[in-house]
This record gives C-alpha cells, sequence and structure tokens, in this order.
C-alpha cells in the first residue's frame, strides 16, 4: 500500500528527514530493492545503510556488506547499521553501538546524525585529529588512532581469536591481534587516500561482528 516513490521524492523525503532532526536508513537494501546497477540503492550521502541485516551469518547481511562496501568504492558516503526487524522483541542478533552521553533519543539521534557509531557488537572508536568516526576533514598530518573495547557478551566465546582490521579505499592497511578483556589501542600514520574504515573479525569463526564507519578525506 505504499505509494511509488521516484528518486526524487525519496531525496525531498530524506531532506524533510534531516531538517526535522531525524535519522534516515535504507533498512535491508538488497531485500527490498532488486537491481542490478549499485545506484539504485543510494539516493543521499550521510544517510544510514543497513548491513548487518537480522544476523551477522544472515545472507542478506553479505549482500548489503558487498553492496555498501561497492557503494563506498564509488564514492558514495554512506554509514553502516544493523537491524534485526523483529519490531517488537528486542533481541542482541544485530546490534548498533552508540556511545551515547545519556540514555535518551536526543542523546542517540545526535551520534546516529553524524556517522559516530558501529554497525555490530564490539565498541569501536575512531579518529584523525578532531575528526570522530563518521566524519570528513584533512588527514594532513594527523595520525589514524582506533579503539577497540566493549566487545558485547554474545560475542565473546572461550578460545576464539579476534583482530582489528583496517582499510582505506585501496584495501587492507593494518591487521592486528585484539583481546575481548582489554581497551586495545593502536594509532598509523595516514596515507593520501580517500577514507579509512575499522573491522573486527572473530578469526576463529572467520566471522565480521563489527563495522566502524568511515572517515573520510574531504
Amino acid at each position: 500500500g505504499y505509494p511509488d516513490f521516484t528518486v526524487a521524492r525519496m531525496r525531498e523525503l530524506i531532506a524533510r528527514i534531516k531538517e526535522k532532526g531525524g535519522f534516515y536508513v535504507f533498512p535491508h537494501p538488497t531485500q527490498i530493492t532488486k537491481s542490478d546497477d549499485p545506484l539504485d540503492y543510494w539516493f543521499a550521502d550521510e544517510t544510514g545503510f543497513e548491513v548487518f541485516y537480522y544476523t551477522m551469518t544472515h545472507p542478506e547481511t553479505e549482500a548489503n556488506y558487498k553492496l555498501w562496501c561497492t557503494l563506498l568504492d564509488m564514492g558514495k558516503r554512506l554509514w553502516a547499521c544493523s537491524g534485526e526487524d523483529a519490531h517488537m522483541a528486542p533481541s542482541t542478533n544485530a546490534l548498533t553501538v552508540i556511545y551515547a552521553e545519556e540514555q535518551k533519543n536526543a542523546s542517540y539521534l545526535s551520534h546516529l546524525r553524524c556517522g559516530d557509531f558501529i554497525c555490530g557488537s564490539v565498541g569501536i572508536r575512531m579518529c584523525i585529529g578532531d575528526i570522530l568516526m563518521g566524519g570528513k576533514g584533512s588527514f594532513d598530518g594527523n595520525r589514524l588512532v582506533v579503539s577497540v573495547k566493549d566487545f558485547h557478551n554474545s560475542v565473546v566465546k572461550e578460545g576464539h581469536k579476534y583482530s582489528l582490521v583496517l582499510l582505506n579505499d585501496k584495501g587492507v592497511v593494518a591487521k592486528e591481534e585484539i583481546f575481548t578483556d582489554r581497551e586495545n589501542v593502536f594509532a598509523i600514520d595516514t596515507d593520501d587516500c580517500r577514507f579509512y574504515r575499522a573491522e573486527v573479525i572473530d578469526e576463529t569463526e572467520n566471522l565480521r561482528i563489527a563495522i566502524g564507519n568511515p572517515i573520510w578525506n574531504a
């Protein structure tokens, strides 16, 4: 029963949502839209794109991840987020992590609106100078600093090994072992690239359990 939405109409809707202080996300994109053209899944930059759908191992999750990476490679600035799609029954199957100042909607939205949140079940904080995750600015003369901690109990498994992977638009730039019982901090010099982002991998299961949003070189 939804009205037909043209691209222009969808962009108008997104602009109105932003004007009112809201946050727009494209939910389970590869389930809703069926197209071979990645640009059919993009309406506006600085909006959410549901990568983890239902669970981290759901077939749509892998399809969404590949599509999100393709759009990043095309220069689109979309923030990865999670959605469990149960609506009436909250669970820990697909979490979005926000380091909010208060347990209030306004505080959550302030981080969602700038991309300073994590798709997945592990806390990732990242900055380049004073540019936070999800933001954009000059990389010149600044180091990339990443902190990983606050593993949700659902992804902490005895005997499993975990790693932090740092990527830019050219591929993997660093990979380090991390531990669930402490804060893991790393820093690297930045190169001339379009963006940096971070992921946490359960190496034992070969499973991506958290995706940090990019910082873009402006």
